[in-house]
C-alpha cells in the first residue's frame, strides 16, 4: 500500500525587524553613521510636521495679501453704514441696496447684509444704471483705503 505525502512549503513567519536588520547592524557597529541616519530622519520628520501644522502660513507666501484688487473705473468711494437690509447710509445720505446686490469684504468674499448691520466701512461702490440703487460694494482694506480715487463725476 502506497501512502501519498503532500509537502507544503510555507514562507518563514514575517518579522518586521528583518527589513531593518542591516540598518540596525550598521548603527550598532558605527555610532557616527547612526547619528547621521537619525539626523536625516529628524530633518525629514521636522519638515513633514512643519508642512502639516497651523503655522504653515509662516512658510507659504500669501499671494492674496500681495495683490491689490482692480475696481471698475466707474466705482465711487465713500463711507457706508449698513442699516437693516436693504437700507444703507453713504456719506450721510440714505440709500438702498438693489435686489441681488453683491457685497465683498476685505478678503474679496461675499458677505450677507444682515451680518453687516450697524457697521461702518470705507468702500468702493457701484450704482445700477437704471434706478441708481447701489448694486456692488467692496469693503476696502486699510491699504486700499489709502489710495486716492477720483470719482467719475469730478
Amino acid at each position: 500500500m502506497l501512502k501519498s505525502v503532500v509537502q507544503i512549503h510555507l514562507p518563514p513567519p514575517f518579522q518586521p525587524l528583518d527589513r531593518y536588520h542591516d540598518l540596525l547592524q550598521t548603527m550598532t557597529k558605527s555610532p557616527i553613521k547612526a547619528s547621521y541616519i537619525f539626523s536625516v530622519f529628524a530633518i525629514i520628520l521636522i519638515a513633514a510636521e512643519a508642512v502639516n501644522t497651523p503655522a504653515r502660513g509662516l512658510f507659504v507666501v500669501n499671494s492674496q495679501a500681495q495683490t491689490m484688487r482692480n475696481f471698475p473705473l466707474s466705482a465711487l468711494r465713500g463711507n457706508i453704514i449698513f442699516k437693516a437690509p436693504p437700507e444703507i447710509v453713504i456719506d450721510g445720505k440714505s440709500e438702498r441696496l438693489s435686489p441681488g446686490a453683491r457685497i465683498k469684504d476685505a478678503q474679496n468674499l461675499l458677505v450677507l447684509t444682515a451680518a453687516l448691520a450697524g457697521k461702518e466701512f470705507v468702500v468702493n461702490y457701484k450704482r445700477e444704471n437704471i434706478g441708481g440703487m447701489v448694486s456692488e460694494v467692496w469693503i476696502l482694506t486699510a491699504e486700499e483705503a489709502k489710495i486716492e480715487r477720483k470719482n467719475p463725476a469730478q
